[in-house]
């Protein structure tokens, strides 16, 4: 009653501690779980995070085409527009590169557990496996595969022509929205992190599942220990009480004798 276990030794019920235990592992197990989902969470939006500085890159480096791409400007002033687009295009290389999560390169080439893959589609991409449950099965992980691809679409090197610039304007319109783009894969991440969601929400059911059948295995119901408690309580009374009553009728025959 005092430590509140019904079962606290093998000898109470093997059968039960057993259980418990198996039980016991794998709520530890679901706890990691949660741990390893959440930190996926936030290496998915720190990668969502780096795809969505260079798209903001992208859509000025379009705008500067676009002006470029204009009679109503001069050659010395598609020049001056020409330093920015390659600036932006070197930032884009740089944030691809630096865009990273406990040391680990994200949107570069050689990221994740397997660096330089081709996905299912064929596209270069960095893959990363999280072991998101407390078995050891594919349905316990989840494969993310992060193409990076993205930060190379952007083709055309210089918008100091006319016709470059609006090759660049289709280039980079193409990298965008393109079915292996950049905006293509903000939505992949975007659907692995609504999976992690969800896996979290399930985990976190699971542990209070496991606790509460632990629960059922080895601690006492004060209920019925109680009851039990009062029941011997009971008994030792009137067992008390009988021999109290056997004693003193042994004392009045002692006197009659007298």
């Amino acid at each position: 009653m005092s430590s509140g276990l019904r079962v606290q030794s093998s000898s109470d019920d093997s059968a039960a501690l057993a259980v418990a235990e198996n039980m016991r592992a794998h709520k530890a197990g679901v706890g990691m779980a949660i741990r390893n989902a959440t930190a996926a969470v936030a290496m998915l939006q720190t990668a969502e995070s780096g795809l969505a500085t260079i798209g903001d890159l992208k859509v000025r480096m379009r705008e500067l085409a676009v002006q470029s791409a204009s009679d109503g400007i001069s050659d010395d002033e598609r020049a001056l527009l020409n330093t920015e687009y390659v600036t932006l295009r070197e930032e884009i290389e740089r944030v691809a590169g630096a865009t990273e999560y406990n040391g680990q390169g994200l949107l570069g080439a050689d990221g994740g557990h397997a660096g330089g893959i081709v996905d299912a589609d064929g596209d270069p991409a960095s893959r990363f496996v999280f072991q998101i449950g407390f078995q050891n099965s594919g349905d316990d992980q989840l494969t993310v595969d992060i193409k990076t691809g993205v930060i190379d679409q952007v083709e055309t090197s210089s918008i100091e022509s006319v016709a470059n610039a609006q090759a660049a304007i289709d280039s980079i319109d193409l990298a965008l929205n393109a079915s292996n783009g950049h905006l293509s894969e903000r939505a992949n991440i975007g659907a692995h992190l609504k999976r992690l969601y969800t896996a979290i929400a399930g985990l976190q059911a699971q542990a209070q599942n496991f606790e509460t059948a632990v629960g059922q295995k080895r601690d006492a119901d004060l209920g019925d220990e109680s009851m039990e408690f009062n029941k011997s309580q009971v008994l030792q009374n009137a067992g008390v009480a009988m021999l109290s009553q056997a004693n003193a009728q042994q004392n009045v025959a002692l006197r009659l004798l007298g």
